[in-house]
């Protein structure tokens, strides 16, 4: 599956002093798609919006092309193990959001 877009768009709003992270990736393709991203799938569309220009890596993170600050360089690809980690702070993230939305108590 084509993830370019989500990936992309998952992107936008990151600064130079905030640039979007995997997790922040990773958030949003579960939220537009209601799937996980596998380390194919993000990769290769990493890779191809950086090869086309659209996209930026920044430190640790991620920004579009044209963003203040954003300086143009080689790709590095992402390793299965930073994926892995970013992939297992979602998780903790959403169980925690979860628990703060748990149903109601029945009364008695």
């Amino acid at each position: 599956m084509n993830l370019d877009r989500e990936v992309h768009d998952g992107i936008i709003g990151g600064t130079a002093e905030k640039p979007k992270t995997l997790v922040d990736v990773i958030r949003f393709v579960d939220y537009r798609q209601h799937l996980m991203i596998t380390f194919e799938e993000l990769t290769e569309s990493l890779e191809r919006l950086s090869t086309a220009g659209s996209v930026v890596q920044h430190g640790d993170g991620y920004l579009l092309a044209g963003v203040p600050g954003a300086m143009r360089g080689a790709f590095v690809p992402v390793t299965r193990e930073v994926f892995a980690n970013a992939v297992r702070q979602y998780r903790k993230q959403m169980k925690d959001f979860l628990k703060t939305i748990r149903a109601p108590q029945r009364r008695r």
